[in-house]
């Protein structure tokens, strides 16, 4: 830098280098801006969460979809169910944790054979009660555990498990007659689910 002593005439070989730092300064600035906005605009983008209601419950989070309301709140149970606004909550998504005495997270397998001995055994007093089962399944681009239920006459609800520690969360998708609704509520409070155990 230069000093306030310095005579105003006093240039010599030094200007240029003082223009080049300068300049140099100048385009790291704009570099360092640009840098920034860009970093900013892309975690702006990033923020994939879909619009919705941000709900926390026991040791998870999600997003219930725009246009829906929750119909039932279970504590004992660790369980929510949300539903499309106008609807009587037949076709509902419904949320629920369930804690397991091993790691559900880190032994899926365990977790994956716990479910299909409960469904054996429900299926022994209501046959085809639970069926296809799926260890990996990739739905909104988790991979979850999934099967389904059949609890009545044209009644189907999609199960997708997941787990996290102890925790063991089951999203059941019921539908009944709005599938194409409850299909997208569905995707949308896996994708973003979250365990906050």
């Amino acid at each position: 830098l230069r000093s306030w002593n310095e005579r105003p005439g006093q240039l010599g070989e030094n200007a240029p280098k003082r223009k080049r730092r300068g300049l140099v300064w100048s385009a790291a600035a704009v570099v360092t801006l640009l840098v920034a906005g860009t970093a900013g605009w892309f975690f702006f983008l990033r923020d994939d969460r879909p619009p919705g209601a941000e709900i926390a419950r026991f040791s998870y989070s999600f997003v219930a979809p725009e246009g829906w309301q929750k119909v039932l709140e279970d504590t004992q149970r660790a369980r929510v169910a949300f539903a499309p606004k106008g609807s009587d909550g037949s076709d509902r998504v419904v949320v629920q944790q369930i804690e397991q005495d091993f790691d559900a997270g880190e032994q899926r397998r365990q977790l994956y054979d716990t479910l299909r001995a409960d469904a054996d055994e429900a299926n022994s007093q209501s046959p085809g009660k639970y069926r296809n089962f799926r260890e990996h399944h990739t739905y909104a681009d988790k991979d979850t555990i999934y099967y389904e239920e059949f609890p009545s006459e044209g009644v189907v609800i999609k199960w997708y498990v997941q787990a996290n520690g102890k925790a063991q969360v089951s999203i059941g998708c019921r539908i009944v007659e709005m599938q194409q609704r409850l299909e997208s509520g569905c995707h949308q409070i896996v994708g973003p689910l979250d365990f906050t155990n």
